[in-house]
């Protein structure tokens, strides 16, 4: 039955969600999450007023069809009527009909009645004609034609399940094209008869329909009366989410409420009672929500804060607030912030973080909560072996699934039917790999079957099919992914997903009518400075629509310019972003939107952004510590900085969470790493280097640390420091020789050598033998390609620094032993002359537990808090209050408390006390003190970080570099 609207034209707004993510005050209101349906974008179609092409003096023909809608295939019947010039009826009049290539008409030619009226079937033939698109169809008869445009009733979704084990179309009954399609049941048997399952669906418009049975209400009609027809339910409007439990029904608005009506035998209604709701009602308190996920009987909303809240059954603890008993309105969810994404199982939920780490709570009776128990948790906890990985999450009903930053697909919890599809049947409590899945890009699950989507659109289902309901022809269980073919050649938008039990899967389709799309070259914004985004705008063919007003919109507080754009020839249009929010979290999202033409786009952007702060000589000569340039993806953990050589700029390397590195600076030897030796004068990462945890840099070198506890080098190789067994310069990382050395947990670097600390405390180095250690004069001429132990320390080695041709070791007793270039005393042994082997640093034989250096120089933080240095004190560089070098270590003087870290850079020292202060001294000519001057300071002088940013670390010791740089979070 069609539904009662009487409209011939139809304006279709359309959003489409972000997929993937890890969002930092970026989440946008209208972004569905895990457990829910994407939105399809969709294209207006004007449709043509009925006029008369052609009036003769005596007859004129109107065309009407019911409710001025046709469905996309499928009878409708046209009428045209046919009159005489005084409006009478003309009987006896032939009337032919035509209509879009493809369609059809039965008769083509029919003939007026005593009513003027003649009538045709008509059938577009075109069953994914975009719904709320518009058709025309015309009318030749005696003499006169006309033509009218009417309005398409449609369905981009399918189904499959009960009897059908291939996907068959939805009924074509939507003014709109659907955003979101679920199915749901009212029992938790899955071997219920067909007449107790439920489908609702959210269209584009915002309304929100319904299908089926009805003992509890849940069709929200105010009835509890079974319904084969799909309807509208009233009420209901500005809907950009649906999630459905056991006979139960959410809904989130567009001003991020919630709706729930349907069963409310344990409060999941979410009202503070529990009487059934035969119409949609407002869960109580609760505002910002951006998305909705449900189990069986309770249920979550995720705020726009990054917290959540659940209600309706506790038992387990499945409501994750540290109790069992049922809520019949929300409760927080404890322990819980940076909630990226929800999903729930039938007794158990999950949360992913924006960091990426996944949590879980409920029920544990499978194994579900992946944690490698069995017990059930009232609090979340994490999931193991994830780490913070997790880029996608869903659940089914007493099964979890995780998409990995890789694009990979773990599963865990109730393997039985295949569920977690890797070709066992067994349960698993952590999670494990599915198989034959790779560059995944979403995920769906519903009670106990699997879909995952890949990025080339291709869809794999597993697990449950009793009923058919993957959708690949036969009623097998699958225990691995195989391919599931679509209707039609369809690009899937989204499929059922919650943890709920239903006869059928539901998926729903793009609408092949039109876009819009928002893109940014790259696909970032960031936090201060301006990006440019461009529109496309596309019609339901595909082509371009050109002479279209975009309207742009941002974040508060974000300009936009121009906010409103026409479209080109290519109908793209373009405007300038400036999110004027310096210190926002890189790698969070940020969500932009664009209307044109009745179309509405939103898309989140990963932020840009940084978290260093810095002064001196490539940044602020003046000495102003400021943030850095706003373009790391994600947050920076190290930072490292250089002397190049040949004159050229020194070189920077920085460490990002994610395990990339990334570059700038002078590179006549290679040593930004990026296959060429030309100087990059701003921040890029360098290709194929991944899973770093530690930098290091020395003359034209760079050095890194991998997860695996091997090293890679590049940049200047001549004297062997990139211990690779040759003297070449690399553009390139290249891997270290390991054949002496295992388990590398520690790394530095000089003017001329490296050096790698291993985990069970023995220490390496290779390149130039002037600072080399092991007993080869610093004078020789004779380098070393590949590391060489460095026996004279044993095993009993906690940390290495290094400085021009000299370096120092941090024993795990608390000593400090030093060795190489001595003439300006930086080896600290108290004399001046070179030492080829290790000796002990007199007075600092014990209690010492950090040591930096810089230029020439170095220091050393003892337990008691205080700073001791040695070496070169050009510019009073050991803070002593002379500038007078020593060989042997002094106290450096008037820090206000005890020192908690070190840093230095070229002939600067660095420390950040107890109390929180930040002081420099030594040179400052460069402005690298920090405190508003270019002068130097024999003495520590404080400097301060911009407002609302706390101290993490300095940059790596340098002994060329003359620039500050310190990572920085949040204060």
């Amino acid at each position: 039955m069609c539904p009662d609207l009487s409209s011939s034209s139809t304006s279709i707004s359309s959003t489409r969600a972000v997929e993937g993510v890890s969002d930092s005050g970026g989440v946008s209101r209208r972004r569905v999450l895990a457990g829910a349906a994407w939105a399809v974008p969709a294209v207006v179609l004007t449709t043509s007023t009925p006029a008369l092409a052609a009036v003769s003096d005596t007859f004129s023909i109107a065309l009407t069809t019911p409710n001025a809608q046709v469905p996309a295939a499928g009878s409708a019947a046209v009428t045209a009527l046919v009159s005489n010039g005084s409006g009478a009826p003309v009987a006896g009049a032939a009337v032919s009909f035509t209509g879009p290539a493809g369609s059809s008409f039965t008769p083509a030619t029919a003939t007026t009645g005593a009513d003027g009226r003649a009538m045709s079937a008509f059938d577009l033939a075109d069953p994914w004609l975009p719904a709320g698109s518009s058709v025309s169809v015309s009318a030749v008869g005696s003499g006169t034609s006309t033509s009218a445009g009417f309005t398409v009733l449609g369905a981009n979704a399918a189904l499959a399940g009960t009897s059908a084990s291939s996907w068959f179309q939805e009924d074509l009954v939507f003014p709109s094209p659907v955003r979101q399609l679920l199915a749901s049941s009212e029992a938790p048997a899955f071997d219920q008869p067909p007449s107790w399952s439920f489908r609702v669906a959210v269209l584009e418009d915002g309304t929100v329909w319904s299908v089926g049975s009805n003992t509890y209400g849940q069709l929200g009609d105010g009835s509890t009366t079974a319904r084969s027809e799909w309807k509208e339910i009233a009420g209901l409007s500005g809907i950009v989410q649906i999630s459905l439990g056991r006979a139960v029904c959410y809904a989130v608005s567009q001003d991020q409420r919630v709706y729930a009506w349907g069963r409310n035998n344990v409060g999941q209604v979410g009202i503070g009672s529990v009487v059934d709701q035969l119409t949609p009602v407002m869960v109580v308190g609760l505002t910002e929500v951006i998305s909705i996920a449900s189990g069986g009987n309770s249920v979550l909303a995720l705020r726009a804060d990054g917290t959540v809240r659940s209600w309706g059954n506790g038992a387990d603890g499945r409501l994750g607030n540290g109790d069992v008993v049922n809520q019949s309105s929300p409760v927080v969810v404890t322990g819980l912030s940076e909630v990226a994404q929800i999903a729930c199982g039938r007794a158990s939920a999950y949360a992913l973080l924006r960091n990426g780490t996944m949590m879980s709570w409920g029920t544990n009776s499978s194994g579900q909560l992946g944690d490698s128990t069995s017990g059930d948790r009232s609090t979340a906890g994490a999931v193991s072996d994830l780490g913070q990985s997790v880029t996608g999450i869903a659940a089914s009903y007493e099964s979890a699934y995780a998409i990995l930053a890789d694009k990979t697909l773990r599963a865990w919890g109730a393997g039985g039917r295949g569920c977690l599809g890797n070709g066992a049947g067994s349960d698993s409590a952590t999670p494990v790999t599915v198989s034959g899945l790779s560059d995944v890009k979403s995920i769906y699950a519903y009670y106990s079957s699997a879909f995952a989507v890949r990025s080339d659109e291709s869809v794999f289902g597993w697990g449950y099919n009793v009923n058919g309901q993957l959708g690949i022809g036969n009623t097998s269980n699958q225990t691995t992914p195989v391919s599931v073919p679509l209707p039609n050649g369809q690009r899937v938008v989204s499929m059922s997903s919650n943890g709920c039990l239903g006869l059928k899967t539901a998926i729903t389709v793009e609408a092949s009518g039109g876009s819009l799309t928002l893109s940014s070259v790259p696909a970032q914004i960031p936090a201060s400075g301006v990006a440019t985004v461009s529109a496309a705008l596309l019609d339901w063919k595909g082509q371009a629509v050109p002479s279209k007003s975009v309207s742009f919109t941002a974040p508060s507080g974000a300009t936009v310019s121009p906010r409103s754009v026409a479209t080109d020839a290519m109908g793209m249009a373009s405007a300038v972003v400036n999110l004027r929010t310096p210190w926002a979290q890189p790698g969070s999202l940020v969500t932009l939107e664009a209307t044109a033409n009745g179309l509405e786009q939103s898309r989140a952007f990963t932020v840009a952004g940084s978290n260093l702060v810095a002064t001196g000589g490539h940044y602020n000569a003046q000495g102003t510590p400021y943030q850095t340039e706003t373009v790391f993806p994600l947050t920076v953990k190290q930072v490292t900085s250089q002397i190049s050589f040949n004159g050229a700029p020194p070189f920077f390397l920085a460490l990002l969470d994610d395990g990339t590195v990334w570059s700038m600076g002078g590179n006549s030897t290679g040593q930004l790493g990026i296959g060429t030796s030309e100087d990059r004068p701003g921040w890029g990462p360098i290709p194929g280097l991944n899973g770093v945890t530690q930098i290091a840099s020395g003359y034209g070198t760079g050095l890194a640390l991998l997860s695996d506890g091997s090293v890679k080098a590049w940049g200047w190789g001549n004297a062997g420091n990139l211990g690779n067994g040759s003297n070449v310069n690399k553009f390139s990382p290249t891997a270290v020789d390991h054949s002496l050395m295992q388990n590398v947990v520690q790394i530095a670097a000089n003017g001329y050598g490296s050096f790698a600390v291993c985990a069970d405390g023995s220490a390496y180095s290779w390149g130039a033998a002037r600072a080399l250690g092991d007993g080869t004069a610093p004078t020789s001429s004779v380098n070393r390609l590949t590391p060489v132990p460095l026996t004279d320390l044993g095993t009993d080695v906690a940390f290495i620094t290094a400085q021009n041709v000299t370096a120092s070791a941090l024993m795990k007793d608390g000593s400090v032993m030093s060795w190489g270039s001595n003439i300006n005393g930086q080896v600290g042994d108290g004399t001046n002359a070179d030492r080829a082997r290790p000796v002990l640093v007199p007075g600092l034989t014990s209690g010492v537990t950090a040591i930096t250096s810089g230029a020439l120089m170095a220091l050393a933080l003892r337990s008691d808090g205080t700073v001791h240095a040695w070496g070169r004190n050009d510019g009073g560089s050991l803070g002593d209050g002379t500038l007078v070098k020593r060989n042997s270590p002094v106290q450096v003087v008037g820090l206000p408390a005890a020192v908690a870290s070190l840093g230095a850079g070229s002939g600067t020292g660095y420390a950040q006390c107890i109390d929180g202060t930040l002081w420099a001294w030594g040179a400052g000519k460069a402005g690298q003190l920090g405190n508003n001057t270019t002068a130097d300071s024999a003495v520590p002088a404080s400097f301060t970080l911009p407002a609302g940013r706390e101290f993490v670390r300095f940059n790596n010791g340098s002994s060329g570099s003359n620039d500050l740089l310190v990572v920085t979070k949040p204060a």
